[in-house]
Order: C-alpha cells, then structure tokens, then sequence
C-alpha cells in the first residue's frame, strides 16, 4: 500500500513528527508514504525522507501563494504527472485541505484523509475571509474527504463542525524514552549547558513561530529574574522566528540560553523545573506538553491550548497571557511540585489515549490494515 501526504512544511511541526512515526511503523506492515509539501520545508529533512525511500514532492506555494484556482490546478497537475498509483491521499493543510481533497477526487484518487492539528485559524483573516471563504474550505472537506481524523476534540470541531462525525487519533508518545532518561546523560547536558546544580531551569520546546510566542517568554524572564537572578531560560528548537527571538534576548540576560533543534530532547524534559508555552490560537493538541508531563516536568500553558493535552497527574497549569504575574507566581512555586510515581503516569497515558501502541494500531485502521479503532 502507497500512501501520499501533504504537509504544508515538510520538516518543521508536530503534524510531520506525528506521520513520520507512523511511518516508521506502518513500514514492517507494508504501507509507504510518500510527501507533497510546500516551499518553507526543511531541506535536510526532506533529504532525510528521500535517503529512506520516500518520494518527494514539491509544489511553489499554498491556496495563499497561488490562489484557490491555481492551487486546484498545480495540484492536479501534479497528480496527473506522477507514475505512481496511490491507494490513498492523506491531507494535513487545515482549512487549505479541500483543494486538494477536490483534485484528488477528480484524481480518482478513492482514499481521501484530512487530519486535523489545530483549533483555530493560525493566521489572521478578514472578515470576508472567515465569513466566505473559512466555510467554502469547510464545504470542500467534508464533501470530499472519505475519512476525517483530529489529534483531538477542539482541532476536529473547529475543522469539520461539532455536528460533523470523525475519529479522533491521538500523537502517541513513547513512554519508555521520556521515563527512562539516565542521570549520566542529565549530568552531562547540565554540564554542557554550564547549568549551576541549584539554580532554576525554565525551559520551552518548539518551533520559532509566532503562535509559539516565544517573545512573550523573554518577556516574563526579564521580569521572573527580578525575584530570581539565579533562574536560566532554555530554548529548544528552530524555525523561521529563530534569530530575531536570539537578537530580543541579546543584552537582556546571560542566563537565556538556545540550545537549537535537537534530536535528544527528552534530556531536557528531564531537566527543566518548568516548561512554557506561551502560545496564541492555533494549538491543535501540543505533544510537547504531554511529552513533558511523562518526563515529570511541571507545565505552565496559555489557556489559548486545548485542555485536552492535560494527563490529570498535578503536571500542567494554565494561564491567561494577560496576567503575567501569575505565570511568576506559577514558575517561582515549581519547585515545591510533587513529581508523581511511574505508575500514575503511565495509567494516565492509557487512559487519555496517548499511548504509542494504540496509536500505531489507530493508524493501522485507517488505513484498512486492523480491524476497530480502539477507543
């Protein structure tokens, strides 16, 4: 079986890690994918996929670079010009998916998946836009789409409509990597990082984004550090945010430190006191925070994100962006949070469904390879 995504930047957000593992585990039961992605891609990731066997595609824009009409065209151009049959297309644009959803059932393409992985518009949009054009997109998924799957509840209402049937699969998580982190590998990190062995590490994990809102967290720093001048603020990740974020925090405080993308970051999980995610509307349900709860970090959110993403173990608070003394108070209070036992975590990653065997065997399903989703 040949699947084909499409994500709009290959390489660059939690929709690509979420395929990319079931990838990975679908290939031991004979289904491939292969990628249409969109300019912004991460090359060395895409170079990654090709060295393992993926075909890769690429289109020069989005619906917002070539318009409705030449997005639907440059897309069924596409299918048309491919050799390969598919068995299904599998869609990961938000609003943008109908387009193609369009062309690949002109495509005769007969599987048609969108996935949804976010709650809300990410960019801003008039009021034409959202009263228009939003429910045109709606429009074309659900009529052409055979198959609707969300990462959750909020991303699959705003996406089809609450009245809308669709199935939820969660990004699982392995458990084992985020609970099994060995204390030389912290020693050597907090050594690498020059981290004193009481100081205060506040950490973010993610893209530089501007939903990710990194800005915000040097904001809060600078005033955290009023109360604390032994705190250090950690970033982890890339994107197209990187280095002006690093230009703000330059002269602000030696203690803010950027680690850049990183394949260890479960190490760092471990290590923080505190994790922030300052994040405006988007969110669809950020693995991040579930993979930091598993770690036994305390979490600190915007209430922009879902409170799907919550394990119910004492883990994880939120905060309105607009009362930035409560984030102090939250960061200056982490370190009186009881860590709860290994058995408590993982029933709570079974029971909120984002265990990664349940995850696989979702995926599986969808594809027609098992038998019912689990649920």
């Amino acid at each position: 079986m040949r699947v084909l995504h499409v994500i709009g930047r290959l390489g660059r957000g939690g929709d690509t890690a979420a395929v990319y593992s079931a990838g990975r585990y679908l290939k031991g039961h004979g289904c491939y994918f292969d990628y249409v992605t969109h300019e912004g891609y991460d090359p060395a990731f895409v170079e990654k996929l090709k060295a393992e066997g993926s075909g890769i595609y690429i289109l020069k824009g989005d619906v917002r670079g070539l318009g409705i009409l030449g997005y639907y065209r440059a897309f069924r151009n596409l299918l048309k010009d491919m050799s390969t049959t598919y068995d299904a297309l599998h869609i990961h644009t938000s609003m943008q998916s109908g387009v193609a959803l369009y062309a690949a059932k002109k495509g005769r393409i007969k599987k048609r998946i969108c996935h949804a992985h976010t709650n809300s518009i990410q960019r801003p949009a008039s009021g034409i836009k959202k009263k228009l054009i939003m429910p045109f997109f709606k429009y074309l998924i659900n009529k052409y789409s055979t198959h609707k799957v969300a990462c959750g509840v909020e991303a699959g209402d705003f996406l089809y409509g609450r009245n809308t049937n669709y199935t939820v699969i969660k990004n699982g998580v392995d458990k084992d990597k985020f609970t099994n982190v060995q204390q030389e590998r912290l020693n050597a990190l907090r050594k690498k990082l020059n981290l004193p062995e009481d100081c205060l590490i506040i950490g973010h994990v993610g893209r530089f984004s501007d939903m990710k809102n990194q800005k915000y967290s040097l904001s809060l720093f600078s005033k955290l550090s009023i109360h604390n001048a032994n705190a250090f603020l950690v970033f982890v990740g890339d994107g197209e945010n990187y280095n002006e974020v690093r230009e703000m925090a330059k002269g602000m405080s030696a203690n803010i430190l950027f680690a850049g993308k990183r394949n260890d970051v479960e190490v760092f999980m471990s290590l923080f006191d505190v994790l922030l995610l300052p994040s405006f509307p988007g969110e669809g349900l950020p693995i991040t925070l579930v993979e930091a709860q598993i770690s036994g970090c305390y979490c600190i959110s915007s209430d922009n994100v879902t409170k799907e993403a919550d394990l119910g173990v004492g883990l994880l608070d939120y905060a309105s962006l607009n009362d930035m003394n409560l984030w102090i108070d939250k960061i200056l209070g982490s370190k009186k949070i009881i860590k709860p036992p290994h058995q408590d975590i993982n029933s709570a990653i079974k029971k909120n469904k984002f265990d990664m065997g349940d995850t696989d065997l979702n995926w599986k399903r969808l594809y027609g390879l098992a038998g019912e989703y689990l649920s």
